[in-house]
């Protein structure tokens, strides 16, 4: 949790970008519990300063990446999207 807030807090004082994607929307739309979807689907879109839209060659890096390294379908695709686009990834999933 400190270092989202340390992130949150460099955001805030403009000293990082933080980028969302359809990935990242489309993955939080499987959250069953709704109240706890709605919250982080606000989340991201309130946070992010811009979104990403997926194109094929990022969806052919993610197939890559997967076969590569073993990482499921939407992990690889969180991994090809910050390639592409990002300087760093940051995530609170375990599997990556």
């Amino acid at each position: 949790m400190e270092a989202i807030k340390a992130i949150l807090d460099a955001h805030d004082c403009g000293e990082v970008e933080i980028v969302g994607s359809t990935a990242v929307i489309a993955e939080v739309s499987l959250i069953s519990d709704e109240d706890k979807r709605r919250a982080v689907e606000e989340f991201v879109k309130t946070v992010s300063d811009f979104m990403l839209r997926i194109h094929e060659d990022e969806i052919r890096l993610a197939k890559k990446i997967r076969d590569d390294c073993g990482l499921r379908d939407v992990d690889a695709l969180h991994v090809a999207l910050a390639c592409k686009n990002a300087d760093v990834l940051v995530t609170a999933d375990k599997g990556i």
